[in-house]
C-alpha cells in the first residue's frame, strides 16, 4: 500500500455515524464523520501511535501528546473498498467463503476492509445485508439484539449533521445530507470504552438513514 491515499473518517471520540451532542447549544444530532484522504502509511503510523498512547495513559501526563491524539481516525468506507482503494491487498484475501457462498446461494456483493484502534466505535444499527465479519488483528466486542426488541429501543427523530474542522478542532455542523435520522437510546459497551448503542428500526436503511 505504501503512500497510496485512502479514505479516513475523523471524529473526536471514534463515534462515526452516531448521535452526538453539540457543546455550544446542547442540541443532539445524528453526526457523520469528517472524511479525508491520507497516505496509507501515515494513517497507519498515527493510528498505532494513538493506540500506544492509550495503553500508556495514566503512566505519565503529557498534555502535548494528549492533544496530538484527541481526534480519532477510522478507515471505514463501505464501497467494496477491497476492489478499489485496497486493491493492492486483494491477492491476500480469498474471493469468498465457501460455506457462506453455499448458505447464501451467492458470492459476496462487496468486501470491505476496516482499520481502527480501540477508540473506534460502531453505533448499534441494522444492516440490509447478511454479513460475515472476519477479525484480522486485535479484537472487537459485538452487542447483538434480536429484532423483536426493536420496539424497546426508543427511537427519536434527529437532524443530520457532520463534523467539520475549525481552528478550535472538530465541531458539529448541521445541514449536511438533507435527511433526518431516527435513533434509540439503548446503551452498550465497546472495547475498553463506552459505545453508543443507538439502533434503527423498520423502514430505516444502514446507519439510520431513512430510505428515500
Amino acid at each position: 500500500m505504501g503512500s497510496q491515499e485512502v479514505e479516513v473518517a475523523v471524529t473526536p471520540f471514534g463515534n462515526a455515524d452516531s448521535v452526538a451532542t453539540r457543546a455550544s447549544d446542547g442540541r443532539r444530532f445524528f453526526v457523520k464523520p469528517l472524511e479525508v484522504h491520507r497516505p496509507f502509511d501515515e494513517f497507519l503510523e498515527d493510528l498505532t501511535a494513538q493506540e500506544k498512547h492509550e495503553q500508556g495513559r495514566g503512566l505519565h501526563d503529557d498534555s502535548a501528546v494528549a492533544a496530538q491524539h484527541e481526534q480519532v481516525e477510522y478507515a471505514q468506507s463501505q464501497n467494496d473498498n477491497l476492489h478499489s482503494e485496497y486493491a493492492a491487498l486483494r491477492g491476500d484475501i480469498p474471493g469468498d467463503i465457501p460455506w457462506a457462498r453455499i448458505a447464501l446461494e451467492k458470492a459476496p456483493d462487496a468486501i470491505n476492509l476496516w482499520i481502527g484502534n480501540s477508540r473506534s466505535v460502531t453505533a448499534l444499527h441494522k444492516d440490509p445485508y447478511e454479513n460475515i465479519y472476519c477479525q484480522v488483528v486485535g479484537r472487537k466486542h459485538f452487542l447483538l439484539r434480536p429484532s423483536l426488541e426493536m420496539a424497546c429501543v426508543g427511537e427519536e427523530s434527529l437532524p443530520a449533521a457532520r463534523y467539520v474542522r475549525t481552528k478550535d478542532g472538530l465541531e458539529i455542523q448541521m445541514g449536511h445530507g438533507g435527511w433526518r435520522e431516527e435513533w434509540g437510546q439503548e446503551q452498550g459497551q465497546g472495547q475498553g470504552q463506552q459505545q453508543r448503542g443507538e439502533k434503527e428500526g423498520e423502514g430505516l436503511c444502514t446507519k439510520g438513514r431513512r430510505c428515500k
